[in-house]
């Protein structure tokens, strides 16, 4: 059996072409929308056409109407198989079409087999639809039919595309107020906190390790190098170097306890956590480091 598979999505018509040959279809050619699928259904005559409703150019419902009103192709069953239009109206034009069947998408490869072999049987058996006789009062009909067939799609995308605009701006404004509850939450912690990209240059500081550091964002804002602070020790430092370039490479947060000089000159006892933070594919981008003051404590 040489069957036409019409569809716009090319992983669809794989799909559909794999489950046909692999039960025993021994030709399965392809078109990506109605207009192409009535040129290769002309070239080759296919035993059978399974197409898809929604499609650019030139949809399932022109392109089953255009082959049932082809004195060649007529005769060749023709089988939508659509995940969109599905409701009563449209089940009536798919009928009046003179179209063999019907199937909803999406089916799972031996359900959509079993549905497409009892259809067949029944087509062997003999029952079969009328030909259209291609007169103007059918049509008109068909014209009619399909315009308030699209007219209600239209509509329904429309409000589909409301609702889903209508939920972004939602989400959109619940994002704004839990960045601005983030961002309270950081400008105000006594802690220390730090954001580094991935060449280790400051891109954040919050005000406590502004006060701490005796620094001001501008001067240290986009600037490279972890040895802005002061400390006792030069192996503090490159230690914190060391864990800080592990993170980035392993994506694994880390702690240490750092002891930098003050804005006055004193001792402050840093318990630092390293938090890495990702991109959308998964790609370490930035560091987050937060050091909590153990100077009282140490000290005491």
């Amino acid at each position: 059996m040489k069957v036409l598979i019409v569809d716009d999505n090319a992983n669809d018509r794989k799909l559909l072409r794999l489950n046909l040959e692999r039960h025993g279809c021994e030709a399965v050619i392809e078109a990506c929308d109605g207009l192409e699928g009535f040129a290769v259904a002309s070239a080759h005559r296919p035993d059978l056409i399974i197409s898809d409703a929604l499609m650019p150019r030139l949809d399932g419902f022109k392109f089953l109407w255009m082959v049932k009103m082809d004195k060649d192709l007529r005769s060749i069953p023709f089988i939508l198989y659509s995940s969109v239009y599905t409701d009563k109206k449209d089940l009536e034009l798919v009928s009046n079409l003179c179209a063999e069947a019907f199937i909803s998408k999406p089916k799972e490869p031996e359900v959509f087999w079993s549905e497409l072999t009892t259809i067949l049987e029944r087509l062997a058996a003999g029952e079969k639809k009328p030909p259209s006789s291609g007169s103007i009062d059918e049509e008109m009909e068909y014209l009619r039919k399909y315009s308030g067939v699209v007219a209600s799609k239209i509509e329904e995308k429309v409000r589909e595309l409301e609702e889903i605009l209508a939920l972004h701006k939602q989400t959109e404004a619940a994002l704004r107020i839990r960045e601005q509850g983030y961002r309270t939450l950081v400008e105000n912690s006594p802690d220390l906190i730090v954001r580094y990209d991935s060449e280790l240059r400051r891109i954040y500081v919050n005000p406590a390790w502004e006060k701490a550091s005796g620094l001001s964002k501008e001067e240290v804002i986009n600037v490279a190098g972890i040895d802005i602070l002061k400390t006792p020790n030069l192996s503090d430092n490159l230690d914190y170097a060391a864990k800080l370039r592990n993170v980035l490479a392993t994506g694994t947060v880390q702690t240490t306890e750092l002891t930098w000089v003050n804005a006055l000159g004193g001792p402050l006892y840093l318990e630092c956590v390293i938090v890495p933070e990702y991109d959308r594919h998964g790609n370490v981008i930035s560091l987050l480091v937060v050091g909590h003051d153990m100077t009282e404590r140490k000290l005491g």
